[in-house]
């Protein structure tokens, strides 16, 4: 038991993001709907390889930030302070950010058009289960210096 209030997430950001994939690949093989035609391939390739990559330096420079501050990556544990430098200064969710550029990274890769189909539903989903939960107890725990954050920096990007 925790000796201090946490925001309760029911499902793992993570989680979220993989059950997207596997559904997209299950509609895949169902009915394919492919993202571009084989024409693109090298394209779609280097488009996917740069979202993926891209997206883990980014969440390495995001988690990297946390742990220099003495934070943890993991939203269910008390954070000790306010994290507002490193990728934090652009967004104020970049790991999500970092995830969903993996998500569409690994979707490109597959060629796989039901990925990007469920993507609205995805972040709908990430900003209930876990952003607005996040944020609300943000707000709690670090008052106005929280909701200054909030208008200097922009959830997303």
């Amino acid at each position: 038991m925790r000796a201090e209030k946490t925001p309760e997430m029911h499902i793992p950001p993570p989680m979220l993001y993989g059950g997207a994939l596997v559904l997209g690949q299950i509609a895949q093989v169902c009915r394919r709907l492919p993202l571009m035609p084989d024409f693109f391939t090298p394209l779609r390739r280097l488009l996917g390889g740069m979202l993926v990559v891209g997206g883990a330096a980014a969440g390495f420079w995001g988690v990297r930030t946390m742990q220099k501050a003495g934070a943890s990556p993991d939203p269910r544990e008390v954070p000790p302070e306010l994290v507002t430098d490193g990728p934090f200064q652009y967004s104020r969710n970049p790991l999500y950010v970092t995830m969903t550029a993996i998500y569409l990274g690994i979707t490109v890769l597959r060629n796989n058009l039901w990925g990007v189909v469920l993507l609205p539903g995805l972040l709908a989903a990430v900003e209930r289960a876990a952003i607005e939960r996040e944020e609300a107890y943000l707000r709690d725990r670090f008052g106005a210096t929280y909701r200054d954050y909030e208008e200097r920096v922009p959830r997303w990007l």
